[in-house]
């Protein structure tokens, strides 16, 4: 949804997408540097019953462009394993394993 003012934009979602072989699970990546695991069979509630993968980044090392640098621009389904997430930020690309939630493999 966008806000009447630009400038109260604070969040985007910069890429969504189905899994490639079951119709109830999907991810969406955001501009705040997470990515939100949906399976729709629990709820169509994502705010309460999702996976969120973020990787932890050390407070004191943030600067003016660590908005930018984290955002994840885009994430996919492994397409041989239905274990796997790859994303891809400004300055690297990661491997999420779905079980593991906390740091990318």
């Amino acid at each position: 949804m966008k806000p009447d003012n630009i400038d109260e934009l604070n969040e985007v979602i910069t890429h969504v997408e189905y899994h490639p072989k079951r119709s109830d699970v999907l991810l969406f990546s955001s501009s705040k540097g997470y990515i939100c695991y949906c399976d729709l069979r629990i709820s169509s509630n994502f705010s309460q019953y999702a996976n969120i993968f973020k990787q932890q980044k050390d407070k004191s090392k943030q600067h003016f462009f660590t908005d930018i640098i984290n955002s994840i621009s885009k994430a996919r389904f492994a397409p041989t394993s239905d274990n796997y997430i790859f994303s891809r930020d400004y300055l690297s690309v990661q491997i999420w394993d779905v079980r593991n939630n906390k740091q990318p493999v």
